[in-house]
């Protein structure tokens, strides 16, 4: 039934790529974890006196780095596709008969970059999101998904990308200290927000999958509404005497 309007759009091609890229930082992020523990050893074997080789040198410290700028430049790649995503979500709003909403689909793209508001934008806005998109709201008015709650999917997801966040913050200001005690702890840190990363990563699939399939459940309870309307009103009109 989603053929009847053209501007309604579930994506599969964009949803596979999605979920592909945040498998992909998931085993980047695990990687980034191995190498660091790999890492911290190395820094508790030098606190202790050992004199390590190039080679473990490298191996410890360098590999870690390098695995950090790639996971950076997956994370770029990640976000291409989920932010066309969130734009054509969004934009399924419109033909979903939403109303009330505060955000357009190019706002909902943008407010991922914005600094300073994109610590609280894109939680709104994904909110924003998946009430809009729920087919058990009640009908008719268009207006009552303003008053459901926060969705516990979306506030976990948020949650743990900004615990991410705050604990990289908190790893660059150890690293800047390059003390071996402050090495450990910012690896430390780095660790800790690639683990919360990765919970994101999972609330974030489990969030496009549960958004996809209320964008098409309420399409088609929206058209079937509309059908039936149709043929109630087919009756013949009653001829003037």
């Amino acid at each position: 039934m989603m053929e009847n309007n053209p501007q309604f759009k579930i994506s599969e091609p964009k949803t596979i790529i999605t979920i592909l890229m945040l498998g992909c930082t998931v085993i980047g992020n695990l990687f980034e974890i191995v190498l660091g523990i790999v890492y911290i050893l190395s820094i508790k074997r030098i606190e202790k006196g050992d004199i390590l080789s190039e080679s473990e040198i490298f191996f410890s410290e360098g590999l870690f780095g390098l695995s950090q700028l790639g996971n950076v430049l997956v994370t770029i790649l990640c976000a291409i596709p989920f932010c066309l995503w969130i734009y054509q979500a969004y934009k399924n709003l419109f033909s979903l008969e939403a109303k009330g909403l505060q955000y357009s689909p190019n706002w909902a793209v943008g407010g991922f970059f914005i600094p300073i508001a994109n610590l609280f934008y894109p939680g709104k806005i994904v909110k924003e999101l998946f009430n809009a998109s729920d087919p058990d709201i009640p009908n008719p008015n268009p207006r009552n998904w303003v008053d459901v709650k926060d969705p516990k999917l979306v506030s976990l997801w948020w949650t743990s990308f900004l615990l991410a966040t705050c604990l990289n913050q908190l790893s660059n200001i150890f690293f800047r200290q390059n003390t071996l005690s402050n090495l450990k702890h910012s690896t430390m840190l780095f660790i800790a927000a690639d683990v919360s990363l990765i919970v994101a990563a999972f609330f974030a699939t489990f969030m496009i999958l549960e958004i996809n399939k209320k964008q098409k459940q309420k399409y088609n309870l929206i058209n079937s509404v509309k059908s039936q309307y149709h043929f109630g009103n087919t009756s013949e009109t009653p001829r003037e005497i």
